[in-house]
């Protein structure tokens, strides 16, 4: 088994500002600015925001997006085409489609009016030309040290809190970018499967191909992948354990940032169902009246910032750290990070059973043991679940604290 070191992670902040239409060149981009036009490449430069691509080969619209900007999600592609933000030149003009299967002929352009996509392909062509990013030797290391599990299918890693999964805008180093000092230098890149917050840390899975990354993503979807995560949170549950159940919908500003998931009622048309299996592992109550408690999270879907809301909301208690849904002021003071991490992971093969533990970071023991919680009690959690896991058809790595 591998060992795991201390915390890894590293971010750089930056930002693009697009004035004018992004043209595609043969791979190059080339700034335009506005001015009369009678055709498609004279029109596109008339547009004052939002990007122009070309298509390089006949290819789906929505793949074709997802492609050239692989830091988005596949449900923002699809509202861009939903509501009628996508133009394709076609029969001598631009028409507006909302069609995400249409077919793109090669050579043929598409304006996507949508700054913030701008943002993010211009942020991803910037971080794609140098798509592995410079890493120092004992970066390497660390990053190799975090490998759990791996085969000739797939890699599981225990992503250290505080690095980006994926770039995006204001994001410019993350484990995307890091993830060829994995592999030799002739092998292909690992891909990823699914995704974890930034601040969370964990069992994440990675595809070793882009077919096995696809397998992986179909068993996450139809829920063959088993994930428990532990988090520590700021109050006592009634009852020990149970069922959290609501539909879930996204809110953000008009450039896709500043994301926040909210509890809606069913008949919400934007809202996704969404499920949550907890259990109270140990709870602690201190003389001053502040309590806490271990609780693990089953989530039977993966929608974004599930756990955080459904405890926040539905529990009426916050996962300590958790800046965006609730962190109290002796939290900030005392400066915690979020106590989220994604302990148990577990695959069900054709010919096996693949179970993974990622051990409970430092920063997360740290804030259990102010809120009085004993180390043993981490420990106990831990090796619990390394005992569940030991069958004779189970693989089963566990790193090293």
């Amino acid at each position: 088994a591998a060992r795991v070191g201390g915390a890894w992670a590293g971010a750089m902040t930056g930002a693009i500002k697009l004035g004018a239409a992004w043209l595609s060149d043969g791979g190059r981009g080339r700034w335009q600015g506005s001015r009369a036009c009678s055709s498609a490449g004279d029109e596109a430069r008339s547009f004052k925001s939002g990007i122009v691509l070309t298509s390089d080969r006949r290819v789906r619209l929505d793949a074709f997006l997802l492609e050239k900007c692989p830091a988005i999600s596949k449900s923002l592609v699809h509202k861009l085409v939903r509501t009628r933000k996508i133009r394709v030149h076609r029969e001598g003009e631009w028409k507006r489609t909302s069609d995400p299967a249409l077919r793109l002929e090669e050579g043929q352009q598409i304006h996507v009016y949508s700054q913030s996509y701008a943002d993010s392909i211009a942020l991803s062509k910037d971080e794609n030309d140098n798509k592995n990013l410079i890493m120092t030797e004992a970066e390497m290391q660390r990053l190799r040290s975090c490998v759990i599990y791996q085969d000739d299918r797939c890699i599981i890693v225990n992503k250290p809190a505080g690095l980006s999964v994926q770039g995006g805008t204001g994001t410019r180093r993350h484990l995307d970018g890091l993830l060829h000092c994995l592999v030799d230098d002739d092998a292909e890149r690992p891909k990823l499967v699914h995704r974890l917050d930034r601040d969370t840390s964990g069992c994440l899975a990675l595809g070793r191909s882009k077919k096995d990354a696809s397998v992986l993503a179909t068993m996450f979807r139809q829920g063959d992948v088993d994930k428990s995560y532990i988090a520590l949170i700021g109050g006592i549950p009634e009852k020990r354990e149970g069922k959290l159940y609501s539909h879930l919908r996204k809110f953000g500003n008009a450039q896709g940032l500043d994301i926040k998931m909210r509890c809606v009622s069913e008949d919400d048309e934007g809202g996704k169902e969404s499920t949550t299996i907890y259990q109270v592992l140990a709870t602690k109550q201190t003389g001053t009246g502040s309590a806490a408690s271990l609780v693990m999270l089953k989530p039977l879907q993966g929608r974004t910032h599930q756990l955080r809301v459904h405890c926040a909301e539905i529990l009426g208690l916050h996962i300590i750290g958790d800046k965006k849904y609730g962190i109290s002021p002796a939290e900030e003071e005392k400066g915690l990070q979020l106590c989220l991490h994604a302990l148990h992971l577990r695959l069900r093969w054709t010919d096996r059973e693949v179970r993974c533990v990622a051990p409970i970071p430092q920063h997360f023991q740290t804030a259990a043991l102010k809120f009085g919680f004993a180390q043993e009690t981490l420990t106990d959690i831990e090796m619990q679940l390394m005992k569940n896991a030991s069958c004779s058809s189970t693989s089963v790595w566990r790193s090293d604290l």
